[in-house]
């Protein structure tokens, strides 16, 4: 979360809602127990 905060310079929520939004369309997978989030793994994405 902080990460595209500081990359996009914007504010938690709108970095949190880009990131929800993300997760609905399989970009990325949902957070981990260590908090990280691995972009490109959901299934369905393999080629």
């Amino acid at each position: 979360m902080s990460y595209v905060q500081r990359k996009l310079k914007l504010g938690y929520n709108r970095a949190w809602r880009m990131i929800e939004a993300m997760q609905r369309q399989g970009i990325i997978d949902q957070a981990g127990p260590d908090g990280k989030v691995i972009a490109g793994a959901s299934k369905g994405n393999e080629k």
